[in-house]
């Protein structure tokens, strides 16, 4: 049960670290908070509320991951390395590939409730 304790502390502690430093980690949570209701009417099963809600938590889960290796690269790279960037560019790409892949999800089912 302790470990569980500090699972959860620790997860927390994650999520206010990147709340504190991390704008774009603002932006995603303050688009959670947005997406729930719309996901609420748009979504024509639980199954679609589910997969719309799960795309946005996915972007904050890859965003949360991205910070971790920024940070690791930073305290372990020190200077502008070919390396060093390459890890922050691949960070940002699965970023970005992961808003890509809610976009499609979200427009999708814009397209099917609008028409």
């Amino acid at each position: 049960m302790k470990s569980l304790y500090n699972a959860t502390r620790y997860a927390l502690a994650g999520i206010g670290y990147a709340w504190q430093n991390e704008a774009s980690f603002q932006r995603e949570v303050i688009l959670f908070f947005l997406a729930l209701p719309t996901a609420y009417f748009i979504s024509t099963s639980t199954f679609d509320f589910t997969l719309l809600i799960g795309s946005i938590l996915m972007i904050m889960v890859v965003e949360l991951l991205n910070t971790g290796l920024e940070n690791v690269v930073d305290l372990i790279g020190g200077g502008k390395s070919v390396l060093s960037k390459g890890a922050k560019d691949c960070g940002a790409a699965a970023v970005f590939i992961t808003i890509l892949l809610a976009a499609l999800l979200w427009i999708d089912k814009f397209i099917a409730y609008f028409s």
